[in-house]
């Protein structure tokens, strides 16, 4: 089954709040099965200073540069038919 990646930006969390969009979702690519996307979007993830995974219900890749304000999510989902 074909998964996409999509990227999402989040301006980074206050204390405990969960940090606001800042932006629609985009895209970033598709591939064929979920292992192989998922390996691509830690790959994106491994490009920023600080990254990791969250693991739970809607898990994602997320990357972070060492200064910067802005949360860049990796969310890996299958795709659905159009």
């Amino acid at each position: 089954m074909i998964h996409v990646i999509t990227e999402q930006s989040r301006s980074s969390p206050n204390s405990n709040a969960e940090g606001q969009h800042m932006g629609p979702s985009r895209m970033v690519d598709a591939m064929a099965c979920r292992v192989e996307a998922e390996l691509y979007a830690c790959a994106l993830s491994a490009q920023f200073h600080h990254h990791g995974y969250v693991d739970g219900e809607c898990g994602y890749w997320w990357g972070r540069e060492k200064e910067g304000h802005e949360i860049r999510r990796f969310v890996v989902r299958p795709a659905t038919p159009q």
